[in-house]
């Protein structure tokens, strides 16, 4: 018997179904999502390296501006070593005599070479204690000196986050009032302009020419009398007379007009002024409407990162002095007395075998004395750590640099990363080496090559401001990749999108 169509064709479709389903699934029915484009967003990174001093002291030169190139060992700025310098000086001399007093000991001294050497160490210990007491003297100014530098600080974030708010809305209200203000002045302008046909001078010019002519018809009569007498004396005086008073009329006439003539080149002048003041007003206004500059924001961004750091060290020395003085330099200061005292000992002992080991002593701890200052000097030399560009400048010749203040801050271009979050659905088709494409705003028809350097072994959840529930179970890994930055043209802090794949 054949069997029943009713009953064999359900079985079949369901056969069918489930067929398709493992085709679709696992077969070809559905596009791998390895071979969709990744697309991520992040911020360009760079490595910034601060420049700061290990010892304060004044500024005696900034060899650099922001936006230099630099190579690893120029000099960037010099503190002023007057003081160091000095102190090395009279360190010369400490040397110099401790190194006679040991030759004289080693060759077989007198005793008057011993008191000389004691009347020496008696100055040395002196000077220390004077250096030590001024060092206490001058606590309350130094620890002054640090609220000072916290205030300057303080005032240079308020600045920078001035100058960011500015960035970040350059179309301000002063830009339109200064379109306004340009725009009075220049009608102004134009209005005295208008008003020079009716000034008063004018008037008083048309009245001399009226006159002017009466009187160069006056001489003109008086002329043609005297031509047609016979040289009278009579007739030859009243003509030169006419002649006088025509010329005296004629230089107020031209008086006038060369003073109309001035006014009216002052208030072409005036209006062309005011003319080139409006446009520049508008021009400005036009360009802030366009709205922000991604270079200007991302250094302003940059500028009050570096001032809240530079405040925060400001706070730091400040906390450090109000206590007294600086623990460093006291520390030096009573280290130096301890040994000019210990010298002192040596010279003051009395002539024995263990003199010349004093004495060979006293003179490696002048030695060390001046080593130290020499140390000293050149850290006063501030060079450049490592090959870059100089993102920014906070100190001028003259100031004052703290220990430890940021001065300068470099930039290697070269050296150029970015990070970004891949969904943890897409974690597996990212690996270690791949090539990715990097575009910015700035350059909007051109991109540039990264490659990942650095994949997160472990996720991280999404932001809490994503907009539904299932969206903030979501996980991401972070990906770093370096970037090729050819000609330096990209910046720290542009906002960047990167794209892995052939799309």
């Amino acid at each position: 018997m054949h069997p029943n169509p009713r009953r064999v064709l359900p079985v079949v479709l369901i056969l069918a179904l489930a067929g398709f389903g493992y085709w679709y699934f696992f077969g070809g029915g559905r596009t791998s999502a390895t071979n969709d484009v990744i697309s991520a967003s992040g911020t360009i990174e760079t490595v910034q390296v601060s420049v700061n001093p290990e010892l304060g002291g004044r500024v005696a030169a900034v060899n650099v501006d922001e936006g230099d190139t630099v190579k690893a060992g120029d000099v960037l700025v010099q503190l002023d070593a007057t003081l160091l310098e000095a102190q090395r000086a009279q360190a010369a001399a400490a040397l110099a005599s401790a190194t006679a007093n040991y030759e004289s000991l080693k060759d077989g001294a007198a005793a008057e070479q011993l008191k000389a050497a004691e009347a020496q160490a008696k100055l040395g210990v002196l000077a220390a204690q004077q250096a030590l007491q001024s060092l206490q003297d001058s606590a309350a100014l130094a620890a002054a000196q640090a609220q000072q530098a916290v205030a300057q600080a303080q005032n240079a974030l308020t600045k920078a986050e001035k100058n960011l708010g500015y960035a970040r809305n350059p179309a301000g209200e002063s830009l339109y009032d200064a379109v306004s203000d340009t725009k009075l002045a220049l009608d102004n302008a134009q209005a005295n302009l208008q008003l020079a046909n009716v000034d008063p001078n004018v008037s008083a010019y048309n009245n001399a020419v009226f006159v002017t002519n009466w009187y160069q018809r006056r001489w003109e009569e008086a002329k043609a009398k005297y031509d047609a007498s016979n040289g009278a004396q009579d007739l030859k005086d009243a003509m030169d007379q006419a002649w006088d008073a025509y010329q005296s009329k004629l230089n107020d006439q031209l008086a006038l007009q060369l003073r109309i003539d001035t006014n009216q080149v002052n208030k072409q002048d005036t209006v062309a002024k005011a003319q080139e003041a409006y446009d520049e007003a508008v021009t400005n206004l036009n360009d802030a409407l366009k709205g922000p500059d991604a270079d200007k924001l991302a250094l302003a961004q940059a500028n009050v990162a570096l001032a809240e750091a530079a405040l925060k060290d400001a706070q730091t020395r400040a906390a450090k002095l109000a206590a007294g003085p600086d623990p460093d330099q006291l520390a030096l200061a009573e280290a130096r007395l301890t040994s000019a005292q210990a010298a002192l000992k040596a010279a003051q002992a009395a002539l024995s075998p263990e003199q010349l080991n004093a004495a060979r002593s006293q003179m490696d701890a002048a030695q060390a004395a001046m080593d130290l200052l020499e140390v000293q000097i050149k850290k006063l030399t501030l060079t450049a750590p490592v090959d870059g560009v100089v993102l920014s400048r906070a100190i001028e010749p003259g100031e004052v640099a703290s220990p430890g203040a940021v001065l300068l801050v470099l930039g290697q271009l070269s050296d150029l990363t970015i990070t970004v979050y891949v969904p943890e659905d897409r974690y597996g088709d990212i690996a270690l080496g791949r090539a990715a494409r990097v575009s910015v705003d700035s350059f909007s028809n051109e991109t540039f090559t990264a490659t990942v350097t650095h994949i997160a072994d472990q996720a991280e959840f999404t932001p809490r401001n994503v907009q539904t529930a299932e969206g903030r179970k979501t996980t991401v890994f972070a990906v770093k990749l370096s970037i090729d930055n050819p000609g330096g043209r990209l910046k720290p802090g542009m906002p960047a999108d990167v794209k892995f794949g052939d799309g």
